[in-house]
């Protein structure tokens, strides 16, 4: 579809889906190949297999992102300098515990220089969610300009947040006309006030655009209806996020606390730092086993070539 109407397509895909296409459907491959050659679509990085990062170890997490990075190089044919924004697998953010990772020079790219996050978390939330200014917009949901911005996160000067809207998730795919014009007038909003620094960036599962597993099967059709609209409306400027971050610097500089999406967060009952969700009694002896696993592998020292391939084999065991 998106090649179809000339709408460029951010793309992320997990190095389990890569891995699975690898052998099931390898042409899938190509075309996203000629794709990335083309222009129309950036790839997305994050995790081979999309562990919440917060409660892993650093070495973890960065073999985890180097795993996916070789991926993206050997599936996909990628330049991995040129894959720069991140998504947060469950979008469960903790600057002081991520920052580091993703901007570490040691990653196959360089490290990484945006992370897509929901735009609530543009608001602090502090020690407590009731009264905070996060729990303000997300019960008024306003449009305000801030959550419509990228935003340099205070303490680490190369990394940025490019903030995904929560009222473009709600209304894309447009499954009625009423959401059609709640889309335009929120988008023309944004282009009467926003200026060249302001964007709005509609991030979610493939499978729901797509209509596919337990989402309903209208919304593909819905969702092409919707990318007709973007290439007849040219006042709406689709982008692809590098090309956007590139001529819009410089971002102010913001405070990120601790948060993940709405839904995660609160109606699901896992809390901002997702503890409700990984604390739960009923994970514990899987958490143990993670565990263990992964201090037998750290602890390993490789004698010869051989040992050293088995322990490589050993992590990748580990991460799926």
């Amino acid at each position: 579809m998106h090649v179809a109407y000339g709408v460029p397509l951010n793309l992320h895909l997990s190095g389990t889906l890569i891995e699975t296409l690898a052998w099931h459907y390898p042409e899938s491959l190509s075309l996203i190949n000629q794709l990335l050659r083309s222009g129309l679509i950036e790839i997305i990085g994050s995790t081979l297999s999309q562990n919440v990062m917060p409660f892993f170890s650093d070495e973890y997490n960065r073999r985890q992102i180097n795993e996916a990075l070789w991926l993206y190089r050997r599936h996909l044919g990628c330049d991995l300098r040129r894959v720069k924004t991140f998504w947060v697998p469950e979008r469960v953010w903790h600057t002081e515990k991520l920052a580091p990772i993703l901007t570490n020079p040691r990653l196959l790219n360089g490290g990484y220089r945006q992370v897509l996050l929901d735009d609530r978390l543009v608001y602090r939330v502090g020690a407590d969610y009731s009264g905070s200014s996060r729990e303000a917009f997300d019960r008024d949901r306003p449009f305000d300009a801030r959550a419509l911005s990228a935003w340099n996160i205070a303490g680490v000067p190369d990394l940025t947040i490019l903030p995904i809207s929560l009222r473009l998730r709600y209304l894309i795919p447009p499954a009625a006309s009423a959401k059609e014009h709640a889309l335009s007038n929120m988008l023309r909003a944004l282009r009467s006030a926003g200026g060249d620094r302001s964007i709005a960036i509609y991030g979610d599962d493939l499978e729901r655009a797509a209509g596919v597993g337990c989402w309903d099967a209208r919304h593909a059709p819905q969702y092409e209806r919707f990318l007709r609209w973007l290439s007849l409306n040219r006042w709406v400027e689709p982008v692809l996020l590098s090309e956007w971050v590139r001529r819009s610097q410089p971002f102010e500089t913001g405070t990120i606390d601790p948060g993940t999406f709405f839904e995660l967060a609160r109606t699901w009952g896992a809390g901002e730092d997702y503890r409700g969700w990984h604390d739960d009694p009923n994970c514990q002896v899987h958490r143990r086993y993670l565990a263990a696993a992964e201090q037998a592998l750290a602890s390993a020292e490789p004698g010869v070539a051989a040992n050293a391939e088995l322990l490589e084999l050993g992590w990748r065991h580990l991460f799926h």
